[in-house]
């Protein structure tokens, strides 16, 4: 499945951040983390979903997307129910790896909104 099929999914609440040129990245599998390394279960191609549980403060931020970028991801999903916004720290440090060429990803890439009770 596509990143863009996913965001013109209305029922999953998702909206873009950034990242309009990934959208045809293909989507291998989801995976929802609040760990600080998620790694060893990352395989590529996954769509991670996560509550920022793993975030402290701005500085946490860096070191998460590069594990996600390393382990090729196709994108992450922040939920908003625990900080408000995505941090726009996090949105930042996606971008910054991104240009850099160090991440294939394109996270945050998405903030799903409607988590109640998170991404990217």
């Amino acid at each position: 499945m596509r990143l863009r099929a996913l965001l013109d999914t209305d029922a999953l609440g998702l909206k873009l951040l950034g990242g309009e040129e990934e959208l045809d990245r293909t989507v291998r599998g989801v995976m929802t983390t609040d760990l600080r390394d998620p790694s060893r279960y990352l395989a590529g191609g996954e769509l991670v979903l996560t509550g920022l549980a793993w975030r402290r403060d701005s500085a946490d931020s860096e070191p998460f997307v590069r594990i996600l970028a390393q382990a090729g991801v196709a994108a992450l999903a922040a939920g908003e129910a625990e900080l408000g916004d995505v941090p726009e720290d996090l949105v930042a440090v996606s971008y910054t790896l991104r240009d850099s060429g160090r991440s294939p990803a394109s996270a945050p890439g998405t903030s799903r909104r409607s988590w109640t009770g998170t991404a990217a």
